[in-house]
C-alpha cells in the first residue's frame, strides 16, 4: 500500500499546466486532516509529489522542488528529512515517488537523476542504481516505484514506455509493456502498484487508462477513457491498492480521487478543483494506510491530505422494536455497529411520509438512543433507517412496528438497582414497575443488562412488579433496560445506570470509609496499610496475595469490634472486605 508519482510526465504538465461505470455500495470518505504550506522549511513544501506510509506509521513525503524527504510520525509532528540538491550520494533532484522493502529501508526514485536511491530509515545512503538511457535497467524519467511480495520491484519508466521490474539490489530482471495504444502498451505510464495477489496496476496519463497485469507481466485488463463521467479520467497520475484490494487513482486534471474494485468497477469519488479542504490542485501521489486512511500529495497546495472512510453502519436490532400510533416513543437502544457522531435515524414505508427521530444520541459505536413521533403512523411494519453523516443509508428491513392506537401501551415508571458499586461475580437484584391504562392485558417483560446479555423478567400483574437479576464478569458503567410489553404488542421502556467495580477500585472505597471513621493512628493506620497492599498486588495479578491482605484486614477489623470501632461500623467493613475477597 504505497504509491509514487511519476516525474517525466510531471514536468510535461508543468510545460502546459503552469496555470461510466455502474455504482456499487462502498465507504464514503471524509477529510481528517492536512498539513504542510509552501516553502522550505521544516514542514513546509514545494510541490510534494508522492506520500508513503512505513510499517510503524510513519509518514514520508517526496519533497520534488526541494530536493528532499521528509519524515513526519503518524500525527503529522516533523520528524527529519535528508537530502539536498545534486547527484551525489544521499543527494537527490526532483525526489518523485518513494517504496519500501520489508527491513524499512526506503527506495527513492529520482526523475532528473534517472536513478534509484536506497537509503536506510535514518536517511543514509545504502545503494544507487539505474541510470539515464534505454537499455536494461537504465531510465528516461522514471516515476512510480513498488514492491510486490518476493520482495521485487517495479519502477514505471515513462518515457521509455514501459516498467522495469528489479530485485531488491537493483538487478535487472524483466520488462512489462511497450510504446502504442493497444493492451499491455503504454503513452506514458506514471505510477504502478501492486496488490497481495502480486497483480500490478499502472496508470497511463497519455492513454487516460489503468492498466493490469499479472504477476508474469501477462496483461489481464484495462479501465478508463477520457473525461470527467466515473471511470472516467483527465490524466490518471497516481495508484494504489488497500488491504481489500480496491484501488485508489489520483485524477491529475479532474482534481480528484476515484476508488475501483480490483476489476476497475467504480465504488467512489471525492474532491474537486480548490483549496479548501478536501480539495485538489493536482493531486500526485496517494497512499493508503493499515487504517484505511489515504494521503495524497497536493501537489500545487503545497501540502499533504489525509482522508478517512466513514463507516457503513449495520442494523442489528432496536429496543422496543414497536410502538402505538398515539405519539412519541423513547427508543433506548439502537443496536448495530459502525454509529458515529451526527448519525440519522428514521423510520420508512412505502407510500408514507418518512418519521424521522429527534433527540438521537449516538451512546456508542453500536448504540444509539433517540425519540420516535408516531402520532397518526400508518399501523404496521417500517423500515429502520440509519446514516452516517455523509455516508451511506443502511436499513433494517420491517424492522419497527407500529401498533394501533387503540391499545396503549404499558408504560414503565421505575427501574430500580444497586446504586452503591458493585463487584464482577456478585448477583445483582434489580425491579421495575409499571403501569398499563388498558385493563386486562397481559405482559411479559425483558431485562437488556447493557454487557450484550438479555433475560426475561417475572411479571407480577397484580403489582405492576418485574424483578430480575444478574451477575457481571467484567467491570465497567453498565445501563439496565427493562422493556415491558403488552398481549397487544406495545411496549414501553425505562433504564438504570450500575457500576461495577474492579477489586481494586472497591478496596480503595474501602480505605475512604476507614478514614473516615477517624480511627486512632495506630489502627487506622494499620488498616489503610494492609488495604494500600491489596491495591499494588492487585494491580500486579496476585489475586492470592491480596485475598490474605484483605483477610488480615477482616482479623483486625475483628479485634476491634465493641472496641475502637461500633459493632455496626465492624460489620460494614467485614462485609465490604468479604465481597472484595469473594470476587477476586
Amino acid at each position: 500500500m504505497k504509491v509514487h508519482v511519476m516525474a517525466g510526465a510531471l514536468l510535461l504538465l508543468l510545460a502546459v499546466a503552469v496555470l461510466a461505470a455502474p455504482v456499487a455500495a462502498a465507504e464514503e470518505y471524509v477529510f481528517v486532516t492536512k498539513w504542510g504550506s509552501e516553502g522550505s522549511g521544516e514542514g513546509e513544501f514545494r510541490n510534494p509529489n508522492d506520500v508513503a506510509v512505513d510499517a510503524a506509521g510513519n509518514i514520508y513525503v517526496a519533497d520534488y522542488s526541494n530536493h528532499r524527504i521528509q519524515l513526519f510520525d503518524s500525527n503529522e509532528n516533523f520528524l527529519g528529512q535528508w537530502g539536498s540538491y545534486g547527484s551525489g550520494d544521499g543527494q537527490l533532484i526532483q525526489p518523485i515517488s518513494i517504496a519500501f522493502d520489508a527491513a524499512g529501508n526506503v527506495y527513492v526514485v529520482e526523475a532528473d537523476n534517472h536513478r534509484i536511491q536506497v537509503f536506510d530509515p535514518s536517511g543514509y545512503s545504502l545503494s544507487i542504481w539505474g541510470s539515464y538511457g534505454s537499455g536494461d535497467g537504465q531510465f528516461v524519467r522514471p516515476g512510480g516505484i513498488a514492491v510486490d511480495n518476493a520482495g521485487n520491484f517495479y519502477v514505471a519508466d515513462s518515457w521509455n514506455h514501459r516498467v522495469q521490474k528489479f530485485d531488491s539490489s537493483g538487478n535487472f530482471l524483466a520488462i512489462l509493456g511497450s510504446q502504442g495504444s493497444g493492451d499491455g502498451q503504454f503513452g506514458s505510464p506514471i505510477d504502478v502498484a501492486v496488490d497481495a495477489a502480486d497483480n500490478i496496476y499502472v496508470t497511463d496519463w497519455e492513454l487516460n487508462c489503468i492498466q493490469k497485469f499479472d504477476s508474469n507481466g501477462a496483461f489481464l485488463s484495462k479501465w478508463g477513457s477520457s473525461g470527467s463521467e466515473n471511470g472516467q479520467f483527465y490524466h490518471p497520475y497516481g495508484v494504489d491498492v488497500d488491504a481489500a484490494g480496491d484501488i485508489y487513482v489520483t485524477d491529475w486534471d479532474g482534481n480528484r480521487i476515484q476508488k475501483f474494485d480490483s476489476n476497475g468497477i467504480f465504488l467512489t469519488k471525492w474532491g474537486s478543483f480548490g483549496s479548501d479542504d478536501g480539495k485538489f490542485r493536482t493531486p500526485c501521489g496517494i497512499t493508503v494506510d493499515a487504517a484505511g486512511n489515504v494521503y495524497v500529495a497536493d501537489f500545487y497546495n503545497n501540502r499533504i491530505q489525509k482522508f478517512a472512510p466513514i463507516p457503513i453502519p449495520t442494523i442489528a436490532g432496536i429496543i422496543p422494536d414497536s410502538g402505538p400510533n398515539t405519539g412519541p416513543v423513547s427508543i433506548t437502544d439502537l443496536s448495530g455497529t459502525g454509529f458515529i457522531d451526527g448519525a440519522t435515524v428514521k423510520l420508512t414505508r412505502a407510500g408514507e411520509a418518512e418519521i424521522v427521530a429527534t433527540d438521537v444520541s449516538v451512546v456508542s459505536s453500536t448504540q444509539i438512543t433517540c425519540t420516535l413521533d408516531l402520532t397518526g403512523a400508518a399501523v404496521g411494519s417500517w423500515n429502520v433507517v440509519v446514516a452516517n453523516p455523509g455516508g451511506q443509508p443502511v436499513t433494517l428491513a420491517d424492522g419497527f412496528s407500529v401498533t394501533e392506537a387503540a391499545n396503549s401501551p404499558p408504560g414503565v415508571t421505575t427501574v430500580t438497582a444497586p446504586t452503591d458499586p458493585q463487584l464482577p461475580g456478585s448477583l445483582i437484584q434489580a425491579t421495575g414497575t409499571f403501569t398499563d391504562p388498558d385493563e386486562g392485558d397481559s405482559h411479559t417483560a425483558l431485562w437488556a443488562w447493557g454487557d450484550g446479555v438479555t433475560s426475561e423478567g417475572p411479571v407480577d400483574e397484580a403489582t405492576g412488579t418485574v424483578t430480575g437479576s444478574h451477575t457481571y464478569t467484567a467491570p465497567g458503567t453498565y445501563m439496565i433496560t427493562l422493556t415491558v410489553t403488552d398481549s397487544e404488542g406495545a411496549s414501553g421502556s425505562g433504564t438504570a445506570t450500575i457500576t461495577v467495580q474492579t477489586p481494586a477500585e472497591a478496596t480503595a472505597d474501602l480505605i475512604e470509609q476507614v478514614e473516615s471513621l477517624e480511627l486512632p493512628g495506630g489502627i487506622g493506620n494499620g488498616l489503610t496499610v494492609k488495604l494500600d497492599n491489596a491495591i499494588v498486588v492487585l494491580d500486579s495479578g496476585n489475586e492470592h496475595a491480596a485475598s490474605n491482605y484483605l483477610s488480615a484486614f477482616i482479623n483486625q477489623v475483628k479485634a476491634q469490634k465493641d472496641k475502637k470501632l461500633t459493632a455496626e461500623d465492624a460489620d460494614a467493613l467485614i462485609a465490604m472486605a468479604q465481597r472484595i475477597i469473594d470476587s477476586i
